[in-house]
């Protein structure tokens, strides 16, 4: 773990080229938020660190390395289980109940 000076040296070192920029002003100042304290999991911007914050940074990151190599966002498989959740979801309105695989098969639309 870093002290606060090794912090605030890696952010003068490291971030000060951001900061320059308008629209990570407000993200960097977040970010430093949590090297200023000794335990960052008493700041107030500790959701920075959590599961599903990376998980949604990951998927950003993933989504545009994709599309920078002009391919989909998705995959087939992912594609198929999002559109079979929106069908689920509709036909559980329509019948106005929870709706098993095996219904499915029965039931007639």
């Amino acid at each position: 773990m870093l002290g606060s000076t090794e912090a605030l040296e890696f952010a003068q070192n490291q971030l000060t080229p951001f900061g320059k920029v308008q629209k990570y002003v407000g993200k960097l100042e977040d970010f430093m938020a949590l090297l200023a304290y000794e335990e960052p999991e008493k700041s107030p911007m500790f959701h920075l660190l959590s599961l599903d914050f990376r998980q949604n940074v990951a998927d950003g990151i993933n989504r545009a390395i994709l599309a920078h190599s002009n391919l989909p966002c998705y995959s087939s498989m992912e594609r198929l289980v999002q559109q079979t959740t929106v069908v689920r979801q509709y036909l559980e309105q329509e019948l106005g109940k929870s709706i098993s695989p095996s219904h499915l098969s029965r039931t007639k639309v």
